[in-house]
Protein backbone atom coordinates (compact mmCIF):
# COMPACT_ATOMS: atom_id res chain seq x y z
CA UNK A 1 0.00 0.00 0.00
CA UNK A 2 2.66 2.34 0.58
CA UNK A 3 4.37 2.09 -2.65
CA UNK A 4 0.84 2.70 -4.17
CA UNK A 5 0.67 5.85 -2.84
CA UNK A 6 4.38 6.93 -3.49
CA UNK A 7 3.58 6.30 -7.34
CA UNK A 8 0.69 8.31 -6.86
CA UNK A 9 1.72 11.46 -5.00
CA UNK A 10 4.48 11.28 -7.36
CA UNK A 11 2.09 11.30 -10.27
CA UNK A 12 0.05 13.58 -8.87
CA UNK A 13 3.12 16.04 -8.22
CA UNK A 14 4.40 15.66 -12.05
CA UNK A 15 0.66 16.86 -13.20
CA UNK A 16 1.00 19.52 -11.48
CA UNK A 17 4.27 20.74 -12.86
CA UNK A 18 6.65 19.66 -10.18
CA UNK A 19 9.77 17.76 -11.42
CA UNK A 20 9.16 14.81 -9.27
CA UNK A 21 11.06 11.03 -9.57
CA UNK A 22 9.44 7.97 -8.03
CA UNK A 23 12.05 5.16 -7.84
CA UNK A 24 12.00 1.54 -6.52
CA UNK A 25 15.13 -0.04 -5.43
CA UNK A 26 15.29 -3.84 -6.15
CA UNK A 27 15.66 -5.51 -3.17
CA UNK A 28 14.51 -2.55 -0.87
CA UNK A 29 12.00 -1.99 2.10
CA UNK A 30 10.52 0.46 3.28
CA UNK A 31 13.23 2.95 4.95
CA UNK A 32 16.31 0.82 2.85
CA UNK A 33 17.76 4.23 2.47
CA UNK A 34 18.54 4.75 6.42
CA UNK A 35 20.35 1.42 6.18
CA UNK A 36 23.41 3.17 4.48
CA UNK A 37 25.90 3.34 6.91
CA UNK A 38 25.66 -0.17 7.34
CA UNK A 39 26.76 -0.70 3.87
CA UNK A 40 23.60 -2.21 2.31
CA UNK A 41 23.50 -2.53 -1.00
CA UNK A 42 19.95 -1.72 -1.89
CA UNK A 43 20.46 1.65 0.75
CA UNK A 44 23.73 2.15 -1.30
CA UNK A 45 21.86 2.69 -4.20
CA UNK A 46 18.86 4.88 -2.87
CA UNK A 47 20.90 7.15 -1.93
CA UNK A 48 22.83 7.11 -4.83
CA UNK A 49 19.82 7.82 -6.80
CA UNK A 50 18.87 10.29 -4.22
CA UNK A 51 21.92 12.05 -4.96
CA UNK A 52 21.45 11.91 -9.09
CA UNK A 53 18.25 13.44 -8.54
CA UNK A 54 19.94 16.39 -6.17
CA UNK A 55 22.47 17.14 -8.26
CA UNK A 56 20.57 17.20 -11.53
CA UNK A 57 17.96 19.90 -9.56
CA UNK A 58 21.09 22.06 -8.42
CA UNK A 59 22.87 21.81 -11.77
CA UNK A 60 20.48 24.31 -13.11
Amino acid sequence: MCRRDAEQLAARARDAGVDAHFDVVAGGVHGVQGLVNLGVPEAVAAWESIGRFTGALLDR
